[in-house]
């Protein structure tokens, strides 16, 4: 009883639109469950996206040590420098992202070099962090 009284409390504070919308998405998703209606759109069967935007079409790559986007490669000798700006803030961003991982020239070698670095560095980074707000904290 009490759950009644709460959706019927709930639903007088719905606007018009909000009900007439929530109306219409069930109402469309239970013809499309029962195959009422077809979907609007029609698919091609001779379309395949997966095989027109493979998913290793990576730009950026981490090989042996180096990391290489925009036509422009920096080698780390020990670390990885995960604030590098030399190149610009886009170059940055994709190597944090760790997206090049996936791209086929990145051995599970290298993937786990990056991996481990950027955990090390993650920890660091936080520890840092927790030294900088204690004072403020205490």
């Amino acid at each position: 009883m009490d759950k009644v009284f709460r959706l019927g409390r709930t639903v007088s504070h719905f606007k018009t639109a909000q009900l007439g919308a929530k109306f219409q998405y069930r109402l469309v998703k239970f013809c499309y469950d029962k195959n009422i209606f077809p979907p609007p759109v029609k698919k091609n069967p001779h379309v395949h996206f997966v095989e027109l935007i493979p998913s290793n079409c990576s730009s950026s790559v981490f090989k042996e040590g180096s990391f290489s986007f925009l036509n422009k490669e920096k080698r780390f000798q020990s670390s990885i420098d995960w604030n590098f700006s030399e190149y610009g803030q886009l170059w940055n961003i994709r190597l944090n992202s760790l997206e090049y991982l996936s791209h086929l020239d990145t051995s599970a070698s290298d993937g786990k070099i990056v991996l481990f670095d950027f955990i090390k560095e993650i920890k660091r980074i936080a520890h840092d962090m927790i030294h900088i707000a204690h004072p403020f904290v205490s």
